[in-house]
C-alpha cells in the first residue's frame, strides 16, 4: 500500500515539476519579449526618419504601382542633378533641405502631369520624398526650394501630396548614417487625362489610384545620397 502511495506522489511531484518548469519557461519568454520590445523602441527612437517611414510602410503594405515604358524623346534633366552622380547636399535634409530645380520636354499626347521622387533603394519598400500632381501640360518646369505648401503658387492648379514622413511637400534624403549609398528617383508622369479637383495631401497609395490606366509615358532621373562613410563591405 505504502508501495503505491509513494508512487503516485512521485509521479505527482514529476508532473508539478513540469508545470513549474513550463510555467518559468513562459514567464521567462513573456519577459524576454518584453525586454526585446524596450529595446526595440529604443533603436527605433535612435532612427533616421527614412528607416522610420521605412518600417511604417513595410507594416502597412505597399501598392503596386502601374508603369508605362520610358521614352527617348520625353526627358526630365536638371541642372542640379547628373543622372547617377550624387546629389548636393543642399537638396538633403543635411542641407538647406531644399528642392532641386527639375525641366522637361513636353509630351504632346499628356494631359496633365505628376511627379514622385522617392528612395528606391529597396524596391519592394520605396520611400516617397515629395509628390506632385495636377501639373498642367504647359509647366515644362518647376523651380528650386519649392514652399512646403498644399498648392504650388506660381503653377496654378499644381497640389502637392504627403510624403512617407507624414508632411507635405518636399522633405529631403536623410538615410541611416553609415548605411552607404542611397538610391533616388525623380518620376515624372504623363497622364492621358485629368484628375480632375484633387485635394492636396493624398499619399502616393492614393494618388496611384486615381491615375491607373491614365500613364501614357514617363521619364526619370536617378541620384544617390549617403550620410557618413560606408561601412566595408
Amino acid at each position: 500500500m505504502a508501495t503505491r502511495v509513494n508512487r503516485a506522489a512521485t509521479a505527482s511531484n514529476k508532473k508539478g515539476g513540469r508545470s513549474r518548469k513550463r510555467n518559468r519557461s513562459v514567464f521567462s519568454y513573456n519577459v524576454n519579449k518584453r525586454l526585446e520590445n524596450i529595446d526595440n523602441q529604443k533603436v527605433f527612437r535612435k532612427q533616421s526618419h527614412e528607416t522610420k517611414a521605412r518600417l511604417h510602410n513595410a507594416s502597412a503594405g505597399i501598392a503596386i504601382e502601374e508603369r508605362a515604358t520610358p521614352s527617348m524623346a520625353f526627358k526630365l534633366t536638371s541642372e542640379a542633378i547628373t543622372d547617377g552622380r550624387a546629389l548636393e547636399s543642399t537638396y538633403t535634409a543635411d542641407g538647406a533641405n531644399k528642392s532641386p530645380p527639375l525641366n522637361w520636354s513636353k509630351n504632346t499626347a499628356a494631359v496633365e502631369y505628376v511627379l514622385i521622387f522617392e528612395d528606391i533603394t529597396d524596391p519592394k519598400n520605396s520611400l516617397v520624398h515629395w509628390l506632385v500632381y495636377g501639373i498642367p501640360v504647359s509647366v515644362t518646369r518647376i523651380s528650386e526650394g519649392v514652399p512646403a505648401e498644399e498648392r504650388i503658387s506660381n503653377l496654378p492648379g499644381t497640389i502637392q501630396g504627403k510624403n512617407s514622413f507624414g508632411r507635405i511637400g518636399y522633405s529631403g534624403p536623410f538615410p541611416p548614417l553609415f548605411d552607404g549609398w542611397h538610391h533616388y528617383r525623380f518620376r515624372l508622369l504623363a497622364l492621358s487625362a485629368s484628375l480632375g479637383d484633387l485635394k492636396p495631401g493624398l499619399t502616393k497609395e492614393e494618388l496611384f489610384k486615381k491615375i491607373r490606366g491614365r500613364i501614357i509615358e514617363e521619364a526619370e532621373q536617378v541620384t544617390r545620397y549617403k550620410r557618413g562613410k560606408a561601412r566595408a563591405a
